[in-house]
C-alpha cells in the first residue's frame, strides 16, 4: 500500500485501466483507488479490529497494517523525496579530500606540422564514411580521399 501511495502522489492523475473479473473493463485514477482503499481500511479497522469483533466469512485482514502502509508511502513522499532539507541539485555537499582527488590530466605532446593526431585522423574518417554512405564515392574530394589513403597507410603499418 505504501508503494501504491508514493505511485498516486508522483502520477494523480494518470488513468489506470483493469478488468473485475476479466469481463468488465474499469478505469479508475490512482488517487481514487487509493482513496478508496483507505476507506475500506478505516471502515475494516473500526469495524473489526479495534472491537475485536470477528469478520464475517472469516474473512481476515490486518487493515492497520494497511493504512500503517499508506502513512509511510505519503510520509515518504512528503518528508523524503520533497523535503525542503534536501539538496535541490543533487551534488554532493562535502569535497573529496585533496590526496584522493584525480590528479590533472597530462596535456597531450604536440604534433609536428603535417601530423594528425589518432582522435583527430579518426573522427574525418569517420565524417568522410558518413558521406559515402549517404552521397556515394563520387562525391568525395581530392583531400578526403587523400585522408582515406592516410588512414589506409596507419591501418597498414599497425
Amino acid at each position: 500500500y505504501g508503494l501504491l501511495v508514493v505511485f498516486a502522489c508522483f502520477n494523480p492523475r494518470q488513468p489506470l485501466q483493469f478488468l473485475v473479473l476479466f469481463l468488465f473493463p474499469v478505469t479508475l485514477r490512482p488517487v481514487h483507488l487509493v482513496g478508496m482503499l483507505a476507506g475500506f481500511d478505516v471502515l475494516a479497522f473500526v469495524a473489526f479490529e479495534a472491537t475485536g469483533h470477528p469478520a464475517p466469512l472469516g474473512w481476515s485482514a490486518a487493515s492497520s497494517a494497511h493504512l500503517a502502509g499508506m502513512a509511510v508511502g505519503y510520509g515518504y513522499h512528503r518528508f523524503v523525496h520533497h523535503a525542503g532539507w534536501f539538496n535541490p541539485e543533487d551534488r554532493a555537499g562535502i569535497e573529496w579530500p585533496r590526496w584522493f582527488r584525480r590528479a590533472p590530466a597530462v596535456p597531450a605532446p604536440a604534433v609536428a606540422a603535417g601530423e594528425d593526431r589518432p582522435g583527430d585522423l579518426r573522427g574525418e574518417v569517420d565524417r568522410i564514411l558518413d558521406k559515402i554512405s549517404t552521397s556515394g564515392m563520387a562525391s568525395l574530394t581530392a583531400a578526403e580521399r587523400e585522408v582515406l589513403a592516410r588512414a589506409r597507410r596507419q591501418l597498414s603499418r599497425s
